[in-house]
């Protein structure tokens, strides 16, 4: 088997002396947050609940999200629900166990679920119900195989809670699964097109996608994003061989030792599908960057190693974010005829 080792979930990972994470400033979010869920009664407007339940279900879903960043780096932390003061009492009280700010965190998303309205409706670049509920489920089955796999070790919480939070992760995944069934959102995009899983990643807007939920919109001046940096020209980093090799064949099993792997086409040829939507091969589809437009992609194992700094310097190249050469041509064009 191959793998990656993984410091964090070995529970080995070590915390810079220097408040890395833990200062002054990395806490200012949360007191953003809390201050809002502390004051927004207080605004003369708002005459009912429902007219602000939306928004106190976006603070706490942020909540939730700042408290698992967090968690997932230091395990015990120190709670709070309302704005800190010089004289507040969590200022020098005692850590509380991992599971319990888990705890407070899926506590903290069955509100925001219960608050924030469906994405059945329609794109409106805020937060939804659906969302919530995806996070909640991923939060809840990462501690939950945390705490199973550490219940034996010197970082295991007093009380073992990994069934507790299993049963509540598959609960929440069934419900989604449920409400795809039932209203047809979330679901899955571009099921049975080809190249669909690679199309996933590389469109402009997502305002009519089913299955991407919670997105960015790229906006010119306001939202940039340097996404083509690490796909056009590799940006010096790329796919190990030991990532392709753990893709699984067609069928389901793995790659035997020694299999062909002369060419990026022999490589993805007979595995999953993936596979071949996510690494670039020799296939005449991908534009090998706008600086070369006619240069495809080589079937060389390691691509361009050394020919410009920016390029994947060893693996080889990912194609997530990188539209076809039919979208390209265009503007490729363009460039050309300038």
């Amino acid at each position: 088997m191959r793998y990656i080792y993984n410091t964090r979930m070995n529970a080995e990972k070590t915390i810079a002396d220097d408040n890395d994470g833990w200062g002054t400033d990395d806490w200012a979010a949360l007191r953003s947050i809390n201050y809002f869920l502390d004051h927004y009664k207080t605004v003369e407007a708002v005459t009912s609940f429902d007219a602000v339940k939306q928004y106190v279900g976006e603070a706490l879903f942020f909540r939730a999200g700042f408290y698992f960043t967090k968690l997932k780096n230091y395990g015990d932390l120190p709670w709070a629900e309302t704005t800190v003061g010089m004289d507040s009492e969590v200022l020098k009280a005692a850590r509380i166990p991992r599971n319990q700010i888990v705890e407070n965190i899926l506590a903290d998303l069955d509100k925001a679920v219960d608050y924030l309205p469906s994405g059945k409706g329609g794109w409106t670049g805020r937060l939804t119900k659906e969302t919530a509920m995806a996070l909640q489920s991923r939060i809840a089955l990462y501690e939950g195989t945390w705490e199973k796999y550490h219940a034996a070790d010197n970082f295991r919480p007093a009380v073992n809670k990994s069934q507790q939070f299993l049963e509540k992760a598959a609960a929440v995944s069934g419900q989604l699964i449920a409400l795809s069934e039932s209203t047809g959102y979330p679901a899955l995009d571009n099921v049975g097109v080809e190249n669909g899983y690679r199309d996933l990643f590389n469109q402009e807007n997502y305002s009519t996608s089913k299955e991407v939920m919670f997105w960015r919109k790229y906006e010119a001046g306001a939202v940039n994003s340097i996404w083509d940096r690490y796909s056009a020209n590799g940006a010096g980093r790329g796919a190990t061989k030991n990532l392709v090799d753990s893709y699984l064949k067609a069928d389901g099993k793995p790659v035997a030792a020694g299999y062909d792997d002369s060419s990026l086409q022999k490589i993805v040829e007979n595995r999953d599908p993936r596979l071949g939507q996510t690494i670039q091969i020799n296939d005449k589809n991908i534009i090998d960057g706008i600086r070369q437009a006619r240069l495809y992609i080589s079937q060389h194992l390691l691509l361009m190693v050394g020919i410009r700094k920016n390029l994947v310097q060893l693996g080889i190249r990912s194609i997530k974010g990188i539209t076809s050469v039919m979208r390209m041509q265009g503007q490729l064009d363009k460039v050309y005829k300038r």
